[in-house]
């Protein structure tokens, strides 16, 4: 009569004859039977050791994939700095002894979803966190067992997810995953080489987040942990996991940090607000948890915002953070030519800003419907702090009204134009230029233009106010009064009503 009993890679089971070292089919939860003769040992794996991933790690990362109790099993007695330290404070044997990975598998129409979930201490990149949880997910068909997709997750929810489609992988072959230091983004590497190679990892590659420090040193010395290694060890996210969490929807005693980023407001009274510092939502909290397909709706391109900062003067434009500010917030950082990508932000007027060290923050207010490349055709200009001064002014129209939504293009004195914005519901604009320039700062309406030569020293602030007139050739748009609009409504009810009579007639 056999015996079991459970272990974190499955149940081993003594005493039973074997018959059959195959997985069950594509809908079962049974993995492959590992035989141990020496003990008439069996080893039943949970299935989703099938296609769990390969992990790549950067050769200077400091906390690995884990479990949230490794140095306590009551979550109101951690927090924040404890798991950080306490993590660190791990020894090498401890780190891999602790390397977990945490599953979920949920069913579509035709697919099971393999979702592999990671748990980080702490998020050691540009926007620091206490506490990280990262994400793959494996697509497999229903009926073949063979994997159709998978998609990996990077940083915000907006970071454009990696996607690799139909990888036609070989028998027992898992995907590759490359884990960017500090951040624990991760990269699909489609070849299983430990090399970033945009076009042939990724089906979105062009679109896709890119992991920013990855080099040749990672890919030699870099730790990799296969699936099949001893110290991979994978867990199920079942109730009692869950229950552990109290019902938290985060962690907890786990205060924001994140960036602080620059916000310039009119009258040099700038604000600041932090990005990417709270601690992430537990899994089963996100929608993604029980509707996998929205991993790969965030892969698709749509409704994105995109652009290259150019920096003036000397330095990289590589994690420069970009802030889009609307009534939601959206964040990403800047690649290493200085692109970036900010997919499915919502439709409106919008602020976009661009902190870097070293130079003065970048504002830009635009209208966003579809996609939306910002700066002047596509490029973002940022002015070394030691030379930036602002143009802040107020456009009117010839009348005295303000105008809103104003188009303000900023020129240097070659004519070539270096900057542009809107005016605000106030008809203020602000733009953050170089010393080294005189500006021609044009204001245009659909009907009205008008425009100011401006100058100014590091640090300063210059008014730059505009009246605006007619263009030459505008049709003049007449406005009513009151009365006059009173009159009006009145003539298109008579003419309504007596279309009306006339049909019943």
């Amino acid at each position: 009569k056999p015996s079991w009993t459970w272990d974190s890679q499955g149940i081993y089971i003594v005493g039973l004859k074997i018959t059959d070292s195959q997985a069950s089919g594509p809908g079962g939860t049974i993995g492959p039977l590992d035989v141990d003769m020496k003990y008439a040992t069996v080893t039943v794996k949970p299935k989703a050791i099938l296609y769990a991933p390969n992990m790549w790690f950067d050769s200077t990362e400091q906390y690995n994939a884990t479990t949230p109790f490794f140095y306590t099993g009551n979550i109101y007695e951690t927090s924040g700095e404890k798991s950080k330290t306490k993590y660190l404070d791990l020894t090498e044997d401890q780190i891999w002894d602790n390397f977990t990975i945490f599953y979920h598998i949920a069913e579509m129409e035709d697919e099971i979803v393999y979702e592999y979930w990671f748990y980080y201490a702490y998020n050691d990149f540009l926007n620091e966190h206490y506490h990280d949880w990262e994400t793959v997910f494996v697509f497999v068909d229903k009926n073949a067992g063979e994997v159709t997709r998978v998609v990996a997750s990077a940083h915000d929810w907006n970071c454009p997810n990696n996607y690799l489609s139909n990888p036609n992988f070989e028998e027992n072959e898992h995907a590759g995953i490359l884990v960017e230091e500090g951040s624990h983004a991760s990269w699909i590497d489609g070849n299983n080489n430990g090399l970033v190679n945009v076009l042939a990892d990724v089906t979105n590659g062009l679109s896709a987040y890119k992991i920013l420090y990855w080099t040749e040193e990672d890919q030699l010395n870099g730790p990799q942990i296969k699936h099949n290694d001893l110290h991979y060890k994978l867990k199920e996210i079942n109730q009692d996991f869950i229950d552990m969490f109290g019902g938290l929807d985060t962690f907890p005693n786990s205060p924001e940090l994140g960036i602080r980023v620059k916000i310039p407001e009119w009258l040099g009274e700038d604000k600041f607000i932090h990005k990417g510092g709270k601690p992430p939502t537990h899994p089963w909290k996100q929608s993604r948890y029980n509707n996998p397909e929205e991993i790969s709706i965030l892969a698709r391109l749509g409704d994105y915002v995109e652009g290259t900062i150019n920096l003036v003067g000397e330095g990289t434009p590589e994690g420069a953070i970009i802030v889009i500010l609307s009534n939601e917030s959206y964040y990403t950082f800047a690649g290493e030519n200085g692109t970036f990508l900010i997919n499915h932000v919502s439709s409106g007027t919008h602020d976009i800003v661009v902190n870097l060290d070293g130079y003065a923050p970048y504002k830009q207010r635009f209208i966003h419907s579809s996609n939306t490349t910002g700066g002047v055709e596509g490029i973002l200009h940022l002015i070394p702090e030691s030379e930036a001064f602002r143009i802040e002014g107020i456009v009117t129209d010839e009348n005295g009204n303000v105008a809103v939504n104003a188009i303000i293009d900023v020129y240097d004195e070659s004519g070539v134009r270096l900057f542009t914005t809107l005016t605000d519901e106030n008809g203020q604009y602000l733009v953050i230029v170089s010393e080294e320039h005189v500006y021609t700062v044009k204001a245009s309406t659909e009907t009205e233009e008008g425009s100011v030569k401006v100058s100014g020293g590091a640090g300063s602030i210059v008014e730059g106010d505009i009246r605006t007139t007619k263009k030459a050739g505008a049709v003049p748009v007449p406005v009513l009064s009151t009365v006059g609009m009173l009159v009006l409504v009145v003539l298109m009810l008579i003419v309504l009503v007596n279309e009306a009579i006339k049909k019943r007639r």
